[in-house]
This record gives C-alpha cells, structure tokens and sequence, in this order.
C-alpha cells in the first residue's frame, strides 16, 4: 500500500467506497454521520500517527492507517470492553475490514495498469 500514490480525488472515492452513501431513505443525521467519518477519516490521511513520514505521505497506506485509527483510536462514550467489542467484532471491525479489502482492489488496478 505505500508504494500506492493516493492524490486527492483518489482518496475521496477511497473514503466514498469504505463509507458508502447511506440510502435515500436515510433521514439528514445519517447523511451527515458519513460525511463526518469521511472527513475524520481524510483529515487522518494526512495527520493521523506516522502518516506524515516521508515514505508514507500520500500513499494507499495513509488513507488505511487513517480510517484504522478512526476507528481503534476514535474517542466514544463507550465503556473500554464496549469499545474493544466495537472494534474486534462490531461495526469498528466491518469498517476496518471493508477498507482493507478496498485497499487491496485499489492495489490491484495499479498493478494491473503497470502492466
């Protein structure tokens, strides 16, 4: 992933695909609840724990270890055993996994079109 220059068009159909558009049948609060994740989420690409070294500056793997912290670090009103349940085997664990997976398809396309 950090071989996978990621500019900014790029990140935001990243973050588009790991936090897709919730339904028209949503109501204002959950449009904006994913709007808000997106920006955390990007705002951590680039100031998020060691995405700011020279090796990992806008790479693939900034705007994963952004969402990753989101997610493991985020701060909540759980309790620290609702938070660890959150991320191991909750939504925490199904957002982590989905921008794995969407890394791993951005990953593909770029050796797939160095070839």
């Amino acid at each position: 992933m950090v071989k996978v220059p990621i500019g900014e068009e790029r990140l935001t159909n990243y973050l588009k695909l790991v936090f897709p558009d919730a339904p028209t049948s949503k109501g204002r609060r959950d449009i904006a609840k994913i709007e808000e994740q997106r920006q955390r989420a990007a705002t951590l690409f680039t100031k998020g724990k060691g995405n700011d070294l020279p090796a990992v500056a806008g790479t693939l793997w900034a705007a994963y270890n952004g969402i990753t912290e989101m997610i493991d670090d985020g701060r909540n009103k759980r309790t620290p055993e609702q938070h660890l349940e959150h991320i191991w085997f909750g939504i925490g664990s199904h957002v982590k996994v989905r921008a794995f997976e969407v890394a791993k398809q951005q990953m593909w396309g770029e050796w797939r079109a160095g070839t």
